[in-house]
């Protein structure tokens, strides 16, 4: 069977979780501001302060994300349960004949598929992610308490190079997330989208430098597959989900 064009349960969970990771993104960066400086050469995961408090933060975020897949899951069965599961094909054909401009591109079975792929990525590889940051945060802290002096060229070679290894993991997730949506609307865009996106993250992995900016009187270090990551998790999932709505 099918659900209603109407009851947009895939899209509208991608939209509040991409507001929960917009949230999370301006409370860390008030954190910051006011826990630490950012100057070349010391990254903030060296602030015990604005760790412990990233991890608070990215914990209600995974929390929320979760609800809010629990509550899309809960909509889309009760959706279902209307009908008998034995006649769930039945009433997709029914459905198809008489009302085919009415009813959503996937059926309810598939949407159910799409919102597991997602969830498990938006919650369960967001999990990944902030062990591996966890880690990530122990190894800088390391190096920094090596000889090498913070303010060296090298140290600062080192932390751009190993910084996207920090990401790769959760935003290959999307990126499989994406072309695996691509691939069960039938959807060549977004699969397009997904492969642009790789490569992106590629390349300002493999390429691209860190770049400093100076705002407020602070400079800032600017890694580029952290800019990626955090604007796929936030515009691009937004965008996935309005492109989506309008199928």
């Amino acid at each position: 069977m099918y659900i209603s064009k109407k009851n947009h349960v895939l899209t509208d969970a991608l939209i509040q979780t991409a507001a929960v990771n917009f949230a999370e993104a301006l409370v860390m960066g008030v954190v910051r501001i006011v826990l630490g400086k950012l100057i070349i050469g010391s990254p903030d995961m060296l602030n015990r302060d604005i760790a412990v408090s990233g991890n608070i933060v990215a914990g209600i975020r995974i929390f929320l994300t979760f609800l809010v897949f629990a509550n899309a899951y809960g909509r889309l069965n009760r959706a279902r349960s209307v009908v008998s599961k034995d006649d769930y094909l039945e009433m997709a054909k029914l459905q198809e004949e008489f009302n085919p401009g009415g009813v959503s591109t996937l059926s309810s079975y598939s949407t159910f598929q799409l919102l597991q792929i997602w969830a498990f990525v938006l919650v369960g590889m967001s999990l990944l992610q902030e062990m591996g940051g966890a880690m990530y945060q122990r190894f800088i802290t390391m190096l920094s308490l090596s000889a090498l002096d913070m303010a060296s060229a090298d140290f600062i070679a080192i932390y751009n190079v190993t910084h996207g290894f920090k990401y790769m993991g959760m935003t290959m997730a999307i990126i499989i997330a994406i072309f695996a949506t691509g691939i069960f609307i039938k959807d060549r865009n977004l699969k397009v989208v997904a492969l642009v996106l790789m490569g992106a993250f590629v390349l300002a992995f493999a390429v691209m430098q860190m770049n400093t900016i100076t705002l407020a009187g602070r400079t800032m270090g600017i890694v580029w597959t952290s800019v990626i990551f955090h604007a796929l998790q936030t515009v691009g999932l937004l965008s996935i989900a309005l492109y989506l709505r309008s199928k």
